[in-house]
């Protein structure tokens, strides 16, 4: 699970860019941001924009911005792919989204 609105570590509500597994009844962080901006909207929003690097190469600094509205899925060899959605891009900018990325754990 990627993303999305919610509570993060520090009891803030807003825009979230945080990857979670759950496996054996149990959820696991994974990575991505465990706090967020109090006011995530506006122009400081840039600080939550995504990480691209080079496409088709793993990196550890690579993260998708922060989304929601996104489409997740996992595939046969437990990789977990996230595409799309609305939120914030390498700019900062609040746009539509049309990004793949893919978790291997």
């Amino acid at each position: 699970m990627f993303g999305g609105l919610g509570y993060d570590a520090a009891g803030a509500y807003g825009f979230l860019n945080d990857l979670w597994k759950y496996s054996g009844g149990l959820w696991t962080w994974e990575g991505g941001s465990d706090t967020m901006l109090k006011q995530s909207l506006g122009p400081k929003m840039s600080t939550l924009k995504g990480v691209y690097g080079t496409e088709g190469t793993p990196a550890a600094s690579n993260m998708p911005g922060m989304r929601w509205i996104t489409s997740e899925w996992t595939d046969a060899n437990g990789n977990f792919w996230l595409f799309g959605g609305s939120g914030v891009d390498s700019t900062g900018r609040q746009t539509y989204l049309n990004d793949l990325w893919m978790y291997e754990p």
